[in-house]
């Protein structure tokens, strides 16, 4: 059992598959990137995390991590490094902890124009394992998509079909399509109320 920022909370006997389906569909998205793309990827499990780090060193894909583990100082370096190196190729975090407050564009908008800028951007946003929580999801998704992008964004998600993966999926967008119904009832009674004449006394 994990907490939110996918630390291990609860112990019990964990089995590694030798060879991850999942994992290796994430490496052969990331090796057929152009060289001036650029992905996040998100995952709430911490040793997930680890293991797609182990990887993405041995494959030589240059990348920085932002999770429960990684220092304050650490964290902001890490943004800094995605947006300023343009041979960091990868973002890899949980969307507990980079779901607010950091800006993931693969790019510093203020080189944009000037000899500093290196052309890369977030093409891709991954989506390695989810937890329940819609609004995490949803501000992880927002840390690409800020004023300034410059390039479409493709979202992803790796689901093994006919595991848990199916249902977080199924439920975090059944939420979202509540949230959005609620959002259109209210837009609806702000127009009605706006239309309706008020009494004067």
């Amino acid at each position: 059992q994990y907490d939110d920022e996918g630390n291990l909370i609860a112990k019990g006997e964990v089995n590694y598959f030798p060879v991850n389906p999942k994992l290796e569909a994430l490496i052969e998205i990331l090796k057929e990137k152009g060289p001036k793309e650029k992905t996040v990827v998100w995952s709430v499990n911490v040793p997930d995390i680890k293991a797609i780090s182990e990887r993405l060193e041995k494959e030589g894909i240059k990348f920085v991590t932002y999770y429960g583990e990684t220092k304050d100082a650490d964290r902001d370096a890490a943004v800094k490094a995605f947006n300023e190196d343009p041979t960091i190729k990868v973002f890899l975090g949980n969307q507990a902890a980079g779901s607010t407050g950091i800006n993931l564009w693969g790019y510093n908008p203020e080189w944009v124009g000037t000899e500093k800028d290196h052309g890369c951007n977030v093409t891709q946003v991954i989506y390695y394992a989810c937890n329940w929580n819609m609004v995490q999801r949803a501000q992880s998704e927002d840390r690409c998509h800020r004023r300034g992008t410059r390039e479409t964004v493709r979202y992803t998600d790796l689901v093994v079909p006919g595991t848990i993966d199916d249902q977080i999926r199924a439920r975090v967008l059944a939420k979202q399509m509540t949230a959005l119904s609620i959002q259109d009832v209210r837009k609806i009674m702000e127009a009605i109320l706006e239309a309706v004449p008020v009494d004067e006394e």
